[in-house]
């Protein structure tokens, strides 16, 4: 990773520099053979990406669990009940059209005006994004979806808390009563000491990235029911193809296939 540049500031400076930047340029000193010239160098961005609580402001819009939430697409979501008091935001796998409607740069400009001038969200936008001004930047492909959050922090803690709880006990994918022995599995295959040294409620992205990819299969075949273990290797496999550096455009349409 290379760090770019801290800002400390009681504003955010994001819009104007970057404005700045690809309008007018920055003056930098070129080297030409012995002599040294003044030229203006003008910055575009491309590209970018910020976590999920960040993104909502960035793209001044409502948050990731909240009606209109998704990065890509239009779809509202449903409110679900989970408890007697209880309830939270849910996106059911529609099977004509599960990418669709898609979001595109053009209608987000267009939901952002109308907001602005009704004063509500038109789509889950609320006003004015940080980087709508730019001249190059679409904020819709422009911005990477954060998996950290979605994947990690998300899927994968949600299922290791569906599998391990107590309360779900009675449900055919409950594994509560084998704990110690997936505890002893990992153990026995050392991971670093960073993974499982914390009770499994204290772990980081970055342990439950390692189980998605690593751990989670050799250590929950034959404790997981068949069915439940096969949904997870399907997912530790797509995650894993998408976090390599490089894929193909079958590979791309294998994990697609996957995921679905």
């Amino acid at each position: 990773m290379l760090f770019a540049g801290l800002w400390f500031g009681d504003t955010k400076p994001f819009h104007s520099s970057l404005r700045k930047l690809e309008t007018e340029g920055t003056p930098i000193m070129v080297k030409v053979g012995n002599d040294t010239t003044e030229m203006g160098s003008k910055v575009i961005l491309l590209a970018g990406t910020c976590d999920l609580p960040a993104k909502c402001l960035v793209w001044n819009s409502v948050q990731y669990n909240g009606s209109y939430g998704c990065l890509k697409c239009k779809q509202r979501g449903e409110t679900v009940k989970v408890s007697a008091q209880g309830h939270m935001p849910a996106f059911p796998f529609i099977k004509p059209d599960p990418y669709g409607p898609k979001i595109t740069h053009s209608e987000t400009l267009r939901d952002t005006d109308t907001a602005v001038e009704s004063g509500e969200a038109v789509d889950g936008i609320k006003g004015l994004s940080w980087f709508a001004g730019l001249s190059n930047y679409d904020v819709i492909k422009g911005t990477a979806i954060d998996y950290m959050h979605g994947l990690c922090l998300g899927v994968m803690k949600t299922l290791l808390s569906l599998w391990l709880a107590t309360k779900k006990s009675a449900m055919p994918f409950s594994i509560c009563d084998q704990v110690s022995k997936a505890d002893k599995r990992l153990l026995q295959i050392h991971p670093p000491q960073e993974i499982g040294k914390n009770h499994r409620k204290y772990w980081k992205a970055s342990e439950l990235r390692a189980f998605l990819l690593y751990y989670g299969i050799p250590v929950l075949f034959g404790i997981l029911d068949a069915i439940y273990f096969q949904h997870f290797t399907i997912i530790s496999q797509a995650a894993f193809t998408l976090l390599q550096d490089s894929i193909s455009e079958l590979q791309l349409q294998n994990c697609k296939r996957l995921m679905e």
